[in-house]
């Protein structure tokens, strides 16, 4: 995972690529779960919200240098929980 998203931040086109897919295909799948039509405000905060979390999470990955052992997820897991609990909480206040 802290490979792929070390690759992905490499490159600005790849970004926009993966983002407006991920909106595209989340937006479709929360609204189909949750039984509402689109547009929905609340499928589209949630979505942007959550796509945000994930970004702030794959750029915390690098060290301070900018460098990453992807060995280190597979030895400690829990590193991208951390790090996903930690962008939540940055970005939504709670």
């Amino acid at each position: 995972m802290q490979a792929l998203g070390c690759v992905v931040m490499k490159s600005p086109h790849l970004q926009q690529r993966i983002s407006a897919y991920r909106k595209e295909v989340l937006t479709a799948m929360l609204a189909e779960h949750l039984h509402v039509q689109l547009p929905n405000t609340v499928i589209t905060s949630a979505v942007l919200t959550w796509s945000a979390v994930v970004s702030a999470a794959y750029a915390a990955a690098p060290d301070r240098w900018g460098k990453f052992d992807a060995l280190d997820d597979r030895e400690h897991p829990q590193r991208m929980q951390d790090r996903l609990d930690k962008a939540f909480s940055v970005i939504t206040g709670r």
